[in-house]
């Protein structure tokens, strides 16, 4: 994993959840931005280089050429509503803990009335590179869960773990939520892959989440037909 520290131009606004395109000459690398708007004018950027991935190869290439990146944006539908109009619940497959992070890091200097749960799946424990961070925070408005199973089948306890979960996530979103039968329902964002974030969107539905409550950009950039 690297962790890219940027330096935006002075005009440059985003809002949290969203993301940028790193511009290669044959292409663009879209990477969410993993820091709140408060850091501005630097931004960060979380990277980890996947063999045999066209946008990977690019940004290994400029990496290596380069001190500097050319970026397009912000882009993205999620963005954070502050104040939090009830709970929020982040579930993220690898990388994909780089938008949670800038939502978490955004609500560390507005903390929410509402609790937040994250619950972080990855294949093996390294793609869970802000673990110890988070642990170290102890937020008690964040309420967070790591699973690690790099298994594809209905069995994978990531998407066991959502089962259990939904629709209320209760559990997850800590003590307050378990005790408050008054609770809104909690609007749930999923970040990461095309494919783990339809996985989950179809374990949540068939869990009984409506789907008006999921916002992913995925929707956006890579519908299912």
């Amino acid at each position: 994993m690297r962790f890219l520290r940027l330096e935006a131009p002075p005009t440059f606004r985003f809002a949290a959840g969203q993301y940028v395109d790193v511009v290669h000459p044959d292409g663009r690398i879209p990477l969410s931005i993993a820091s709140a708007p408060w850091r501005l004018p630097e931004i960060h950027l979380h990277y980890r280089s996947t063999p045999g991935i066209t946008e990977a190869r690019w940004m290994d290439a400029l990496l290596e050429s380069r001190n500097d990146l050319d970026i397009a944006g912000p882009s993205g539908s999620i963005r954070l509503q502050a104040p939090l109009p009830g709970p929020l619940v982040i579930v993220s497959g690898g990388t994909g803990g780089a938008q949670a992070w800038s939502l978490i890091d955004t609500l560390t200097r507005a903390p929410p009335d509402w609790p937040v749960g994250f619950l972080w799946c990855a294949d093996d424990e390294p793609s869970l590179y802000l673990r110890d961070e988070l642990q170290a925070m102890r937020l008690p408005w964040l309420h967070f869960e790591f699973v690690v199973d790099a298994s594809r089948s209905a069995d994978n306890r990531a998407m066991a773990r959502l089962r259990e979960l939904a629709p209320g996530f209760s559990s997850l979103l800590g003590p307050i939520a378990g005790d408050d039968d008054d609770l809104p329902s909690p609007q749930v964002l999923l970040a990461g892959s095309p494919g783990f974030v339809y996985a989950a969107t179809d374990v949540l539905l068939s869990a009984g989440l409506p789907s008006e409550q999921m916002r992913s950009d995925v929707y956006d950039y890579a519908p299912r037909t």
